[in-house]
C-alpha cells in the first residue's frame, strides 16, 4: 500500500482535485444496502462494488481508507431524503489527515467492493423506506492523473428498534468484531443504542480491541462505562501487566499510550464521574496524559487550579498552554 497524497484536497466527501482528466471508463459502480433492514439506531451500511464491464484489464485507485474522526472515505458521498421526502441530516465537514491507497487490477468481468458505514455522512431519524444517493470519485491507472466519477441510488429499509434483534444484531457484530472484521469494528463505533456498553465494556479485555472500546466508551456518558474506562488509568504504573511482547522501552511506551487513550476517553465523556477520574491521572509521567487533563480543566469553571499547577510543569509544551489558558482567564 502507499500513501495517498491527495487525501488532504477532499473535504466532507467532495473530491477538489485540481489539473486531472475526467475520462470514460468500462468501470459500473453499484452500491446496495447490506442488509434486507436495519433498525433505528442500529448502524446501517451499504456495499459499493466496482465491476470492470470492459474486454480489457482496468487498474484502478479506490481510497477506500481516509483517516479522519470517522474513518470514512472522502472520495464518497452519501445524501439521501426519508420517506416523507426530507433530507436526511448530514455529518458535517472532517479533518483529513491523509490515508492509504493501493492498485487493483480487474480483468474483464471482475469486481471489487468496499463497505459504507452510513451514519458517517447521513442520520436515519425515523423508520421508513430511504433513497440513498452516492457519489464517488476514484482513479485509474498507477499515475493517478485520470479521475473517475460515479453515481448510484439506492434504498435502506429502516425499522422501529426491537430489543430482541438489538440483542441479536450486537451479539454477531461484537463476535465478527472479536474475529478482526474492520467492518464490525467500525460499526461498533457507529452504534447509537445504550445496549452496546456492556458490548464494548467486555472488548476492554481484549488487547487488540481495547483502544478502540476505549475510544466509543468516552461517548456514552453512563457510569458504569467511566468506571469500565478507568480500570486503565494507571496502566503500566502499579504492576498491572501488559498483554504484549516487547521490551521494557516499547512495554512502557505502549503503556504510556494505553493511558493517553483512557485520559482521552475520560475526557470526552460528559457523566460527572469522568471528570473526577481524569484528575486523578493529573500527574502522569506521560505530558500527553497531562496535557489532556489541562485542556479539559480549561473548559471547566472549576478547574483552575489545574491550571495554576501546570505553570510550572517540567514540560514546555505543558508550560506554555498553561500560561495561555491563565491569561484567557485573567
Amino acid at each position: 500500500m502507499m500513501l495517498w497524497p491527495t487525501l488532504a484536497l477532499l473535504t466532507a466527501g467532495h473530491a477538489q482535485v485540481p489539473e486531472l482528466e475526467v475520462g470514460p471508463s468500462p468501470l459500473h459502480m453499484e452500491v446496495v444496502s447490506a442488509q434486507a433492514s436495519f433498525l433505528l439506531h442500529e448502524p446501517a451500511f451499504a456495499r459499493a462494488t466496482f465491476t470492470n464491464q470492459g474486454s480489457e484489464p482496468i487498474t484502478v485507485m479506490i481510497p477506500w481508507h481516509t483517516r479522519n474522526e470517522l474513518g470514512r472515505p472522502d472520495s464518497f458521498q452519501v445524501t439521501g431524503v426519508d420517506s416523507a421526502g426530507h433530507a436526511l441530516p448530514e455529518v458535517g465537514e472532517l479533518m483529513s489527515f491523509g490515508g492509504r491507497i493501493g492498485p487493483t487490477t480487474l480483468d474483464s468481468g471482475e469486481s471489487t467492493s468496499g463497505t459504507l458505514i452510513l451514519p458517517h455522512w447521513v442520520s436515519f431519524q425515523t423508520p421508513g423506506t430511504h433513497q440513498l444517493s452516492v457519489s464517488a470519485q476514484i482513479y485509474e491507472g498507477l499515475d493517478m492523473q485520470t479521475v473517475l466519477p460515479f453515481e448510484a441510488s439506492f434504498e435502506v429499509h429502516v425499522v422501529p428498534d426491537d430489543a430482541k434483534r438489538m440483542a441479536a444484531s450486537l451479539e454477531r457484530t461484537a463476535r465478527a468484531w472479536g474475529e478482526d472484521d474492520g467492518t464490525a469494528r467500525t460499526r461498533m463505533l457507529a452504534w447509537r443504542d445504550p445496549m452496546v456498553v456492556p458490548h464494548l465494556i467486555d472488548a476492554l479485555a481484549q488487547p487488540s480491541q481495547r483502544s478502540t472500546a476505549l475510544h466509543a466508551l468516552g461517548k456514552w456518558p453512563r457510569p458504569e462505562a467511566v468506571t469500565a474506562i478507568a480500570q486503565y488509568k494507571r496502566f503500566g504504573l502499579d504492576g498491572q501487566p501488559i498483554d504484549l511482547s516487547a521490551s521494557d522501552e516499547m512495554l512502557e511506551q505502549a503503556a504510556a499510550s494505553m493511558r493517553h487513550s483512557v485520559a482521552a476517553a475520560l475526557a470526552e465523556n460528559t457523566h460527572p464521574s469522568a471528570w473526577t477520574e481524569l484528575q486523578t491521572m493529573g500527574a502522569d509521567p506521560y505530558m500527553a496524559v497531562r496535557l489532556t487533563v489541562l485542556h479539559q480543566a480549561a473548559k471547566r469553571e472549576d478547574g483552575g487550579p489545574w491550571i495554576e499547577r501546570y505553570l510550572s510543569d517540567p514540560d514546555a509544551t505543558i508550560r506554555k498552554e498553561a500560561q495561555r489558558y491563565q491569561s484567557e482567564r485573567d
